[in-house]
């Protein structure tokens, strides 16, 4: 019996609190960090085809060799359960590259959960999440993104109940930075852990980012972003992971505020794309809405002349991205 295409939608995250501590004989790093999904996505489609191994493609051509972590998660499966994969598998990119949003994460840990789904379920959780931790530090989150204390080089993960967030706007620069030399400008430094937050003031005080000493010498365009963002009336702003993504933390005034401007005001030297990202990113239990579905119904899609627009449709509309070009 042929199986119907399945869908996923496979979100970025931010890291709300990133401290790096020490820097490990293996050449990792020890962090402290709250990594929090949000209702951005990248789109992952698996189809059954007739020929003997599998098709991998995307939209950004570049990235359809065997290095993309798309190709690297499928052979680990197939490694690990017997199977032989006889897919086309399509990648629509919409998370930037170099962003520190975790998109190629992600859609690592979309391609595991898809693949033991289509196949019936030869890996249990465990054995997923070892092949997720070969794949890279960021991916065993994405096996089940919600709010989460991430220590170790990010691999020893809490879930954070009731994680307070209201609205951010991510500004996406043009320009990527690469997460090694990131870290390697990055001077480690022993810090107290901070307290989970309870509400999103608390949230606020406690936003940081270690990468942000070096980065904006580097990279000033970031802080200048901060600025912007606050000026909005942001009540913090900060580089999501090693960069370059700046987000703004809101307190239910962002569409207000925002609107009041116009993509004209951002300097030249600034120039970027703007994600507004409305609604709870999670619900009060700290589930991501929506995580990982495979039901596509779910979702519907329209394009708009200013830019792509997503909406989640349940009882209620749960999320809106808006792409402003």
């Amino acid at each position: 019996m042929q199986l119907k295409p399945m869908r996923l939608f496979t979100p970025a995250k931010i890291n709300t609190i990133l401290q790096i501590l020490s820097k490990c004989d293996d050449g990792f790093h020890e962090i402290f960090t709250h990594m929090v999904p949000i209702s951005f996505f990248d789109e992952l489609t698996l189809q059954e085809h007739s020929m003997k191994n599998f098709s991998f493609r995307c939209n950004l051509r570049e990235l359809e060799g065997p290095e993309n972590l798309v190709w690297r998660a499928l052979k680990l499966f197939e490694e690990a359960s017997g199977r032989t994969v006889r897919l086309i598998i399509h990648l629509q990119k919409r998370i930037p590259l170099g962003g520190g949003l975790g998109g190629g994460s992600g859609n690592a840990a979309a391609t595991l959960l898809a693949l033991n789904r289509w196949y019936d379920e030869p890996l249990t959780e465990e054995e997923l999440e070892e092949l997720a931790e070969q794949l890279g530090s960021d991916v065993p989150f994405f096996l089940n993104p919600r709010p989460t204390l991430a220590t170790g080089r990010g691999n020893i993960l809490r879930s954070l109940q009731n994680y307070p967030l209201g609205e951010i706007l991510l500004v996406i620069p043009t320009f990527s930075i690469s997460t090694a030399k990131a870290y390697g400008m990055c001077k480690p430094r022993m810090s107290h852990p901070s307290t989970t937050p309870t509400t999103i003031r608390e949230l606020a005080s406690e936003i940081e980012n270690q990468f942000h000493e070096s980065l904006f010498s580097s990279y000033p365009a970031l802080n200048q972003i901060c600025e912007l963002l606050l000026e909005l009336g942001a009540l913090a702003a900060a580089v999501s992971g090693s960069g370059s993504t700046v987000f703004g933390l809101f307190d239910g005034s962002l569409e207000r505020n925002l609107f009041q401007q116009t993509h004209s005001d951002l300097p030249p030297k600034l120039s970027a794309t703007l994600i507004v990202i409305l609604g709870d990113l999670c619900d009060r239990s700290g589930k991501l809405m929506p995580t990982f579905l495979f039901l596509s119904e779910t979702f519907r899609h329209s394009d708009e002349c200013a830019g792509f627009t997503r909406k989640l449709i349940s009882r209620r509309t749960i999320a809106l991205s808006n792409f402003i070009n």
